[in-house]
């Protein structure tokens, strides 16, 4: 609910012409930028996840994927990560998985 207030907050200044307060939260929101995933790949290696989650392949190149796109959800946090060979992790790109696969995630 609070996301759903923000962004017609962020929509509805577009048409404020108030002076001091115009387009404030424009000029105040944080624009996440994607970090290195390098950290959170160790953790989850170091865990013995060391096969692709998708299709469960062991793998020697391996891929940290956000299991919810970074698009839906622009946060870093450890529980939104699995590894994944880079054939499943491009061919999932920016969509949500499968409902099976948020199973095994839980």
């Amino acid at each position: 609910m609070n996301v759903t207030n923000y962004q017609l907050a962020v929509f509805l200044e577009k048409y404020n012409s108030q002076g001091a307060t115009e387009r404030i939260l424009s000029k105040l929101e944080f624009v996440s930028v994607r970090q290195s995933l390098e950290e959170f790949k160790q953790i989850l290696l170091a865990h013995g996840h060391s096969t692709c989650f998708y299709c469960l392949k062991p793998v020697k190149q391996i891929h940290v994927d956000h299991f919810i796109p970074w698009s839906y959800m622009q946060n870093d946090v450890l529980w939104n990560f699995v590894l994944a060979c880079p054939t499943c992790n491009t061919s999932k790109n920016n969509r949500l998985a499968k409902i099976d696969y948020l199973y095994t995630l839980v």
